[in-house]
C-alpha cells in the first residue's frame, strides 16, 4: 500500500499495515508491542506497562514470603536454644551440691520431706545427741534411720490394734485392743517386753483344766468304788 493510496487526513505508523483512524475492533500487531486499536481513536493503548506491574507486585509478594519463613526459621531457632539453655541449667542445679537440710532454692524443706518419712528425723536427731558424750558424734542419716524403724512398728502395732477393734465392732483403739494386738504376734510379743497400762490379760486356760464330762463321770464312779 502506497502514500498516495491512503484517504487525506491519515497517519501510517511505520512497521504497521493498518492506519491509524480505520474501523477496526480486537488486538492488532503493531510492530512488537499488543495494541488494542479503537475506532475513531489516536493513538494504541499499550499494555506492557500493566504486565510490568503485575511482575512487580508478583516479585513484592515473593520478597514477602521469604522475610516471612526468615522470620519463622529465626523464631524456631531462638526457641531452641531456649530449650538448650534450660536444658543446661537443669543439669547445673542437678550437679550443684545441696544441704542436708534447712533452706534450698528459698524454700525451706524439712528432712522428714526429704526423707519420705512421717516422724520428724530432728527430733530424733536431737534426742539422739543428747545420750551421747561429748567427744562422740551423730551423723545425719543416723535420725533419719531411727525415724524410719520408729514408723515401720507403729504402722505395724495400728494395722494389728484396727483390726482387734474392728473384730470388736468398735471404731477406737484402747490400751486392751494394743495389749491383745501385740500379744497376739510373735515378733512384737518378743521385742516388746513391757506392760501395757490398761491392757489387760490375755485369755488363756490351760489345757489341765478342761476336762470333758465323760472324764468327769469316770472319776466320780471310780472315787465311789473306792470307797467300798
Amino acid at each position: 500500500m502506497d502514500d498516495s493510496d491512503l484517504p487525506k487526513g491519515s497517519k501510517k505508523i511505520v512497521g504497521s499495515k493498518i492506519p491509524i483512524g480505520t474501523k477496526t475492533t480486537g488486538l492488532a500487531a503493531l510492530g512488537s508491542k499488543m495494541t488494542v486499536a479503537a475506532s475513531g481513536g489516536k493513538a494504541p493503548i499499550v499494555a506492557d506497562d500493566a504486565r510490568n506491574k503485575d511482575k512487580d507486585k508478583d516479585k513484592s509478594g515473593k520478597d514477602k514470603d521469604k522475610d516471612k519463613a526468615g522470620k519463622d526459621k529465626d523464631k524456631d531457632k531462638a526457641g531452641r536454644a531456649n530449650k538448650d539453655k534450660d536444658k543446661d541449667k537443669d543439669k547445673l542445679k542437678k550437679g550443684k551440691k545441696t544441704q542436708k537440710w534447712g533452706k534450698t532454692d528459698g524454700k525451706s524443706v524439712s528432712r522428714s520431706a526429704r526423707a519420705g518419712v512421717q516422724f520428724p528425723v530432728g527430733r530424733c536427731h536431737r534426742y539422739m545427741k543428747k545420750y551421747i558424750s561429748a567427744d562422740m558424734r551423730i551423723g545425719g542419716t543416723a535420725g533419719v534411720y531411727v525415724a524410719a524403724v520408729m514408723e515401720y512398728l507403729a504402722a505395724e502395732v495400728l494395722e494389728l490394734a484396727g483390726n482387734v477393734a474392728k473384730d470388736q465392732k468398735t471404731k477406737r483403739i484402747t490400751p486392751r485392743h494394743l495389749q491383745l494386738a501385740i500379744r497376739g504376734d510373735d515378733e512384737l510379743d518378743g521385742l516388746i517386753k513391757a506392760t501395757i497400762a490398761g491392757g489387760g490379760v490375755v485369755p488363756h486356760i490351760d489345757k489341765s483344766l478342761l476336762t470333758t464330762k465323760s472324764k468327769a463321770k469316770k472319776q466320780k464312779t471310780d472315787d465311789g468304788t473306792a470307797g467300798f
